[in-house]
């Protein structure tokens, strides 16, 4: 699903409440841009106040390199590429990992029990 929704975007944006999102975007709609990529002393964050995680902050600081390598910007489809396509594969990633953690810890009659609940 979320290879098709990839491909979707490089036709089409998609439209939100704000802005438009996909990798044929003009403006990735990252939910804070200017407190993930900013000018201040770390690069990230709001200067004085909240920095926050430096993790997503250093992912995207190597796609806007690896981008400027290539000779375009943080507002180029090829960004918008690099960063969906990393984004989503590490969120496959945690999810992946996350649920064998689960199954180890709680084990399957556990883990079954507790989607019940949940649901």
């Amino acid at each position: 699903i979320i290879i098709i929704l990839i491909l979707i975007s490089c036709i089409s944006n998609i439209p939100t409440d704000s802005t438009n999102i996909g990798i044929s975007s003009t403006n990735l709609g990252i939910g804070d841009r200017l407190f993930y990529i900013n000018e201040t002393a770390k690069g990230y964050g709001y200067e004085g106040y909240y920095n926050g995680n430096f993790l997503f902050p250093f992912v995207l600081k190597s796609i806007t390199f690896l981008a400027q390598i290539f000779g375009k910007d943080q507002f180029s489809q090829l960004w918008n590429f690099f960063t969906i396509l990393v984004s989503s594969t590490l969120s496959i990633f945690s999810l992946y990992y996350l649920r064998k953690s689960t199954l180890f810890f709680f084990k399957r009659k556990h883990l079954i029990l507790f989607l019940f609940y949940l649901f």
